[in-house]
């Protein structure tokens, strides 16, 4: 299941190079500069899977998907189930 669009992958993309790259491309120390690729990791991995656990724990369901078609939302077969699960 993926919770990233193709523009949002490629952006991920995008910074985790930059991200991971900086300190190799920086003249000088790099001291202040190390902990860079650490925090690059992260946008590649859900660039690469094209799923973020974290977007998909606060994601809402969009508005073109059909009510009960959202992973967070029960499917009620009548209307009378879903009074009686409120």
């Amino acid at each position: 299941m993926k919770n990233l669009s193709k523009p949002e992958r490629i952006l991920r993309a995008v910074a985790a190079a930059a991200l991971i790259g900086t300190p190799f491309l920086a003249q000088g120390p790099v001291e202040g500069l190390a902990w860079l690729p650490l925090v690059g990791v992260y946008p590649a991995l859900t660039a690469w899977l094209g799923w973020d656990p974290i977007k998909g724990l606060f994601q809402r369901r969009p508005a073109s998907l059909p009510r009960g078609e959202a992973a967070n939302e029960p499917r009620y077969e009548t209307e009378h189930e879903r009074r009686r699960a409120a």
